[in-house]
């Protein structure tokens, strides 16, 4: 039993430890290119320290992944203007046994917009809509979208941003 907990204490640790390999949003937001005069950006976050289950959905916006809802990251896509369906999902998205609740979100040019993605914890069974491990995205208010994806990892393409110097 002793070893079992050893383990599981070190495999958290190096979870964790690979978790704060990447910068920190506040540190490469002065940095991020921005986008193309004819493109909105939508921001990804989860402000959770883990899913407590090793679970890190892939987030799909108009059927094609786009990233993950990685613990305590932020990434962000620029889109086109107009309306876009998202979900997350630790299911491929082309698994036809379920539909995962889709977020819609418009957006126009040069706007921004903010989405939380939370581990979806339950119910194991039943008829939930959203299932065990999925992820369930919430659009949220510009302001608190920055502020709080500014206290979180860049999980972004290092493409996203400039040269510091």
């Amino acid at each position: 039993m002793r070893l079992f907990t050893t383990t599981l204490l070190a495999i958290a640790g190096m979870t964790l430890a690979g978790c704060a390999n990447d910068p920190r949003f506040a540190d490469v937001e002065a940095y991020v290119v921005p986008p193309a005069k004819d493109r909105g950006r939508i921001y990804f976050y989860n402000d959770l320290v883990s899913s407590g289950f090793l679970v890190i959905p892939k987030i799909h916006v108009n059927e094609q992944s786009v990233g993950a809802c990685q613990p305590r990251g932020v990434f962000f896509l620029d889109v086109a203007p107009g309306t876009h369906e998202m979900h997350a999902s630790n299911k491929s998205v082309h698994d036809q046994k379920r539909k995962e609740p889709s977020v819609f979100v418009t957006i126009a040019a040069g706007e921004e917009r903010f989405v939380r993605c939370r581990i979806n914890r339950g119910p194991l069974i039943g008829k939930s809509s959203a299932h065990f491990g999925d992820g369930v995205l919430e659009l949220v208010a510009t302001d608190e979208g920055r502020a709080k994806s500014r206290k979180l990892s860049f999980s972004g393409s290092a493409a996203q941003i400039t040269s510091a110097e």
